[in-house]
């Protein structure tokens, strides 16, 4: 009995009867029981050994859909590589971007993936060891794209128990987080830089990118400075400076940093000169308090897989 060499779409619009479940779970398809329903319907059985040949997959109803996946498997060894492709969309993923990892592998068979754009230029490739789980990840687009997927087999010692299975996921996840600073309050003189008060993010994901920050505070006990600027760095990184305005700094250019450490804030301000004694007198320092900093970032939660 030939192994059967299509894809099996786990999904809803699947040409096997009874493949659903109830509830809307999935349930494998018998290769060898399939291919017997195909030929003897007279279809033609096409191997996809090459770019050319490759098996259009849909995205639709795979991600957000953990049950659901692409069966895959090996016929012999002229059997050299499964080819697939997929198109995707900026609505697909977040921006275009998702993962495809190649999971249920057999004990002592290897496979590994690779993946590529529509121009055959390989984006990304996946080559562990032995029957551990691969993944390759998606770019973001801004526009329709065509992606081929290859699966090479480096060790098969069994093709009748060959399969493996492609999930496809959306890999990026967002999350928020306020960060309150120590001290409370914060002291500087005119148009130079405070000291930092701290704070940290200790429940941000270890490899989380900001997206965008904003730092919130308000005017101290001795209030008589304009021109507010507040900066922010992570660790010992570099310093990203907003202006304040109306409680709130929106920091630029800090995108694309790591979200996941100890934030540092300070201000510094121009001072107004007070009236002490019914004569303007310039006291030397300006106050600001109550330091929060919000930090809105997205990270991949298949890192470990």
């Amino acid at each position: 009995m030939r192994k059967f060499k299509n894809v099996a779409l786990m999904i809803a619009l699947s040409m096997v009867a009874g493949q659903m479940g109830t509830a809307g779970t999935v349930s494998t398809v018998n290769a060898a029981d399939y291919i017997d329903e195909l030929e003897s319907a007279g279809s033609s059985i096409t191997n996809n050994n090459s770019a050319d040949d490759a098996k259009l997959v849909s995205t639709t109803g795979l991600l957000k859909k953990t049950s659901s996946y692409v069966l895959g498997s090996f016929y012999g060894e002229d059997d050299i590589a499964d080819w697939y492709k997929f198109s995707i969309n900026k609505t697909d993923g977040s921006n275009g971007r998702f993962a495809i990892k190649m999971s249920n592998i057999p004990v002592g068979h290897n496979y590994d993936l690779y993946l590529y754009n529509q121009d055959m230029e390989e984006i990304d490739r996946s080559i562990r060891a032995s029957n551990t789980n691969e993944i390759v990840r998606t770019d973001g687009v801004d526009s329709h794209q065509t992606y081929y997927l290859r699966v090479e087999p480096q060790k098969v010692p069994d093709y009748d128990a060959s399969s493996y299975r492609l999930v496809f996921d959306e890999y990026i996840a967002t999350g928020t987080k306020t960060i309150g600073c120590s001290p409370i309050q914060l002291t500087c003189s005119n148009n130079t830089w405070s000291s930092d008060a701290s704070g940290t993010g200790t429940t941000i994901p270890s490899n989380a990118k900001i997206t965008s920050l904003s730092v919130a505070a308000q005017e101290g006990t001795v209030k008589n400075g304009t021109n507010r600027q507040i900066r922010v760095k992570i660790g010992n990184g570099q310093y990203y400076t907003g202006s304040w305005y109306n409680g709130t700094a929106e920091i630029p250019g800090i995108a694309g940093q790591n979200a996941s450490g100890k934030y540092y804030v300070g201000f510094t301000a121009t001072e107004l000169p007070v009236l002490v004694s019914n004569k303007l007198t310039y006291i030397g320092i300006i106050n600001m308090k109550s330091f929060k900093v919000t930090v809105n970032y997205e990270y991949d939660k298949l890192a470990s897989y």
